[in-house]
């Protein structure tokens, strides 16, 4: 049986990113790029956080910090979910383990190793070698098969220290969306206190 389609509406998703792209997206000049790491833990896909402009420009201050970045600042965007394979779905890991199995035996039989998640860091892999390959691996056997495509996929990372002594939150914790499908981006916007034209 197919995933059944998700009800959620529209989100709001934060990028960060240099200024000189931030200012063509603003101005239609640019589309997103897909990122396409092979540590993606959502597989291919333009990265978005929901609902947290301040995830993104940490995350665009911390690429400044790497020497990637020059200038981070943050864009908002209103992202129309489409066709969404969403981890929050109860039954989303049985397709997830199929893929895994399809990928599994794909590594077996080119007597290659399997990826491997990588770099644990407060019980939780920061880069997903493997859980990229395998939701990559599900959008192909979705192609293969002739079903219709994922326009995105969403999900929560855990991420961080724990909140506080004995807790199950981690202090990092976020929702993230990898679009897909370009035109689910139905817009940008500067983010109020981040302003990029003043």
């Amino acid at each position: 049986m197919d995933r059944p389609h998700h009800t959620f509406g529209r989100v709001v998703g934060y990028h960060g990113c240099d200024l000189k792209v931030a200012k063509k997206l603003l101005t239609h000049k640019l589309e997103i790029s897909s990122s396409e790491n092979e540590y993606d833990w959502l597989g291919d896909g333009a990265y978005f956080w929901v609902d947290s402009a301040q995830r993104g420009i940490e995350w665009a201050i911390w690429k400044a910090e790497q020497g990637e970045i020059k200038n981070p600042c943050v864009v908002g965007a209103f992202i129309h979910l489409g066709h969404c394979f969403s981890l929050f779905d109860f039954g989303a890991m049985d397709d997830i383990t199929s893929a895994h199995k399809r990928l599994q035996a794909l590594f077996k039989a080119s007597k290659e190793p399997l990826p491997k998640n990588e770099l644990k860091k407060d019980g939780v892999y920061l880069k997903r070698f493997l859980d990229c390959a395998v939701i990559n691996m599900m959008h192909f056997l979705r192609a293969e098969e002739s079903k219709p495509e994922y326009d995105t996929v969403i999900g929560i990372f855990e991420e961080g220290p724990a909140a506080f002594r004995g807790a199950g939150f981690k202090k990092k914790t976020h929702i993230q969306v990898a679009v897909r499908n370009q035109n689910c981006i139905i817009g940008y916007f500067q983010v109020r206190g981040y302003e990029i034209f003043k």
